[in-house]
């Protein structure tokens, strides 16, 4: 933890948590089991990972409202998520829905910037859909190669 930091980290996830407990403890650090809408106190910075495609559609505004009232006056806030860089209808893509991401919904660009309101300053967005199917690939030939290595059949 650099320049005397104190980090919070928020999940939903028992096997996250525990996880993260484990591997990356620090006495600046405190994790949560806990719900965001449920977090209290004030932050200079949120990150929220891997996070905003489970808020879903309809709970988009009461997200922002949530990070504004937890967000410092001259905090920062950055959102990493999966969704469809273009504008335009929502995108119900039946292969995404099915097989890699049930149950989640995966923002447009103007979805979610549609939502954010005025208290918001977007600095900046980027796109990473082609460097992505990269890493899914890799991901594929790890666990192809760790399934060889481990004898597991499914």
């Amino acid at each position: 933890m650099g320049f005397g930091s104190k980090v919070t980290g928020v999940t939903l996830s028992r096997e996250q948590m525990a996880w993260a407990v484990e591997h990356n403890a620090h006495p600046n650090i405190e994790y949560r089991f806990q719900d965001y809408r449920e977090v209290t106190g004030e932050f200079d910075r949120i990150y929220s990972v891997g996070m905003f495609e489970h808020v879903g559609r309809n709970s988009y505004n009461h997200f922002f409202d949530k990070c504004y009232e937890l967000l410092a006056d001259d905090g920062i806030m950055l959102i990493h998520t999966m969704g469809w860089a273009r504008r335009g209808p929502w995108n119900h893509n039946a292969f995404v829905n099915k097989y890699i991401f049930p149950g989640g919904e995966m923002p447009t660009m103007s979805h979610m910037t549609m939502e954010y309101s005025d208290r918001w300053h977007m600095e900046d967005w980027h796109s990473f859909g082609k460097s992505y199917v990269m890493t899914l690939r890799c991901w594929l030939e790890r666990i192809r190669d760790w399934k060889a290595d481990s004898g597991v059949k499914h």
